[in-house]
């Protein structure tokens, strides 16, 4: 009688263990299948939000941050702080904070790379980390193919959140000179509006950086790019 009772037990101790693994996978497919994670917004670069003036933004990072005397001036804004030994991505980066001409308050952060080896390993780095961190990039330009007598050939990347957004642009010179700014493409020294920034090619190859910016914006998009 005992074999038999023991042979009639392993079923019972069997269902519930069945029962657990059936609930165990249809957890899993729902976990699966379920809506991807929104992605993260940001109210400004690291620490900033946009709007902040530049003695609050002094009061986040204390002695990492230099006054530039005059500042530089990027059309209706001037980068008036920099951080010049940021790392990011593996590489260091000089990192320029714009403000409004007018209400100091800040519109643009804006990482560097330039006249420094390995800008295209920089730029790879720097791409895979902003994928890894806000996935693919939402727009995906490229200034065109202009020959020896153009000024430079152009990659961008820009991921556009609900707050701000983010560019990254590698700048590789073709030859001749380069007049750039990061708000007109192609440039057009013409119309004035821009100071002139003329280098030539032996010492200023390639230039790489990221910008960051309101979406809100408009007017930091480059025409065909966001704008």
């Amino acid at each position: 009688m005992r074999p038999a009772s023991r042979s009639s037990a392993h079923p019972r101790r069997r269902l519930p263990a069945l029962f657990l693994l059936t609930i165990l996978a249809c957890n899993l497919m729902a976990v699966a299948t379920g809506p991807a994670p929104a992605r993260e917004d940001l109210p400004g670069w690291d620490q900033t939000s946009w709007g902040m003036k530049p003695a609050d933004v002094d009061k986040l990072y204390g002695s990492a941050l230099q006054k530039v005397e005059p500042p530089i001036e990027f059309g209706s804004s001037e980068a008036s702080r920099v951080w010049r030994d940021l790392e990011f991505a593996g590489f260091t980066w000089r990192v320029l904070f714009q403000f409004d001409s007018k209400s100091h308050g800040l519109v643009q952060v804006m990482l560097q790379r330039s006249r420094l080896p390995n800008a295209p390993k920089a730029y790879e780095a720097a791409l895979a980390a902003l994928q890894s961190r806000y996935g693919p990039p939402d727009l995906v330009c490229g200034s065109p193919q202009g020959g020896a007598s153009a000024s430079a050939q152009a990659r961008e990347r820009v991921w556009r959140l609900p707050t701000s957004s983010i560019h990254l642009v590698f700048l590789d010179i073709g030859g001749g000179e380069l007049q750039y700014n990061v708000f007109d493409w192609p440039p057009a020294p013409s119309e004035g509006a821009w100071p002139q920034r003329f280098h030539g090619r032996g010492n200023y190859p390639q230039r790489l950086l990221i910008r960051y910016h309101p979406t809100a914006r408009n007017d930091l998009f480059l025409p065909g790019c966001g704008r």
